[in-house]
């Protein structure tokens, strides 16, 4: 299954040292392109930023316009 994300998810699973319950539980996660924006590019090494980039790389979490 394929879902959308917002912030919020990526840095509370972050925070809680959690995130890799998204690829547990879907096998895509697609991110807008703002949301990217937000949890990465501003929010350098903030929680979440380092994960998104990790998964990013591992093919399972997708940037994509809306």
């Amino acid at each position: 299954m394929t879902v959308v994300s917002d912030t919020s998810v990526l840095i509370h699973l972050a925070r809680i040292d959690r995130f890799q319950l998204l690829r547990q539980l879907y096998f895509n996660i697609v991110v807008p392109h703002a949301v990217w924006r937000e949890t990465v590019d501003e929010g350098e090494e903030r929680p979440g930023a380092p994960e998104a980039r990790t998964a990013r790389e591992a093919s399972w979490l997708a940037v994509t316009p809306v």
